[in-house]
């Protein structure tokens, strides 16, 4: 197991470090590790050559030993001990890594011989240095595919360095730059740079800090996606985004024929901008999954998605209920009897009162296409609760597709929310 075998190599190096006189974190790693090795082994899933390095800080074994600088060299010289064809992930996750850190990161990527696929550094302590350094070794990487830097302070600076690095870059197919204080500068940049990128598939771009209601962001994010062929993913989470922002932006997708997963979670988004989403949802697209939870679309703007699943739309694939709209859940159908797919759609948190929510389940139970639906968070009465309930009871919904339950009480039906498994 290549697990095994990093462990026994960077077990000899860390006992020679005397960070680890102590034993406590050296023991705290190692715990981890050898339940991390135990899960593959009895995992089903074949293992070809691939060591899957998860230290996350958050684990209840690191809670008081969050890995520094240091551990990140102790990985890194285990790591170049490892003669034996094999691919790494590495997920460090909420530890304490700093730019130094990251900088002993970039020079190993910069390495012939780099393993790494898969770089997860999220919830650090790196700054727009760090940014920098790693995005200048990715110029010359060609191994990682995917970059997660999410809830770290690029700034400005690192973040323009980022999509300079993908103008280069021909491998990296998922980014996450997430929360990490991106100005407007940097979201016209990455903009930019995907007019012509055709390797990044997903991104996320969620909670920028914007200064401007102008949203002439989301004018460039919008004819990025009238040009790009190659995104599926996009996340725009918590961008302040407004019913004129969502029509602008709904030109865009209009034309676009690759975007399957679409977040616009947490903005302000209401009813003219559901109506906006309704027409661009009439024309059949290819989403699959769309997230409007946490907005304010009301009972007319969930009339106006709801019409459209019943009449039009036959694509979708997924259905929440708290307006959720998880647009990568939506997985739509131009056959309605091709259950192939499977649609979700997410509507938590949108202010639908029960009417609203009756008329959603009954397009449920038209829409065949649609088989997920979120509706926790909302003001679910008596007539939605029957609703989805009959749903559940003939079998049209599967329990594990809904976020809510339904129960009685003296006769009368009640919904409670149901942890998906998930």
């Amino acid at each position: 197991m290549d697990m095994d075998n990093f462990i026994e190599k960077w077990s000899k190096i860390a006992c020679k470090d005397s960070v680890y006189g102590s034993g406590t974190k050296y023991q705290a790693i190692m715990r981890l590790l050898k339940e991390k090795s135990l899960k593959e082994k009895m995992s089903d899933e074949p293992r070809l050559s691939h060591l899957y390095l998860k230290v996350n800080g958050n684990s209840k074994y690191l809670s008081n030993h969050r890995l520094n600088d240091n551990d990140v060299k102790l990985f890194l010289l285990a790591l170049e001990e490892i003669t034996t064809p094999v691919t790494v992930s590495i997920e460090l996750r909420y530890n304490s890594i700093s730019d130094e850190g990251a900088v002993l990161i970039s020079k190993f990527l910069e390495s012939d011989l780099c393993p790494i696929v898969s770089l997860d550094l999220s919830y650090n302590d790196l700054s727009e240095i760090g940014a920098v350094s790693l995005s200048q070794s990715l110029q010359l990487n060609s191994t990682v595919q995917k970059l997660s830097l999410r809830g770290n302070k690029l700034g400005t600076q690192g973040g323009i360095q980022v999509a300079s690095m993908l103008q280069v870059n021909q491998t990296v197919q998922s980014v996450d730059i997430a929360e990490t204080d991106l100005s407007s500068d940097v979201l016209v940049a990455m903009a930019t740079v995907l007019h012509g990128n055709q390797y990044v598939e997903c991104l996320d771009l969620s909670r920028p800090l914007l200064h401007s209601r102008q949203e002439e962001t989301i004018v460039h994010l919008s004819e990025m996606l009238r040009i790009n062929s190659t995104l599926t993913t996009l996340h725009l989470s918590k961008h302040g985004l407004t019913d004129s922002g969502l029509e602008v932006l709904c030109r865009g997708l209009r034309e676009n024929s690759t975007i399957t997963n679409l977040n616009l979670s947490c903005n302000k988004i209401s009813r003219d901008g559901a109506c906006a989403l309704a027409k661009f949802l009439s024309r059949n697209p290819p989403l699959k999954e769309l997230d409007l939870s946490c907005n304010r679309i009301e009972d007319e703007g969930m009339d106006y998605i709801s019409t459209v699943l019943s009449r039009s739309n036959m694509t979708l694939r997924r259905c929440a209920k708290c307006v959720h709209l998880l647009a990568a859940d939506y997985k739509w159908s131009c056959n309605t009897h091709d259950l192939s797919f499977s649609s979700r759609l997410n509507v938590c948190y949108n202010s639908i009162n029960d009417e609203a929510l009756k008329r959603l389940a009954d397009a449920v139970e038209r829409n065949y296409a649609l088989t997920d639906v979120y509706i926790w968070g909302n003001d679910t009465g008596r007539e939605a609760s029957k609703a989805f309930q009959k749903l559940l009871k003939d079998g049209r919904m599967n329990a594990d597709n809904i976020d809510v339950q339904a129960y009685e009480v003296d006769g009368v039906v009640h919904l409670a929310k149901y942890e998906i498994s998930n």
